[in-house]
């Protein structure tokens, strides 16, 4: 399994941002609507650890259409 953690210097940086980098690492053009693919954001304005935990639990799910996962926490300057 591979997994790859990146950290922005940058708190504003877009989610965009972080979609392109996502398909320039893996060579899939990954979209929100992909099975293999979630974004967790602090809605409204933290990320939980319940959101982490389901986070954990569907990434230890096997793929449906790629040959691995991609999950972004977007401004995870908010977990708590």
């Amino acid at each position: 399994m591979l997994a790859q953690l990146l950290i922005s210097s940058q708190p504003q940086s877009s989610l965009q941002s972080a979609w392109q980098l996502a398909e320039q690492l893996t060579g899939v053009k990954w979209s929100e609507t992909s099975p293999d693919a979630t974004v967790i954001t602090g809605q409204p304005s933290s990320i939980k650890i319940d959101q982490i935990r389901q986070l954990v639990h569907w990434l230890v799910r096997k793929p449906v259409q790629h040959d691995h996962k991609l999950a972004i926490i977007h401004q995870a300057q908010q977990l708590t």
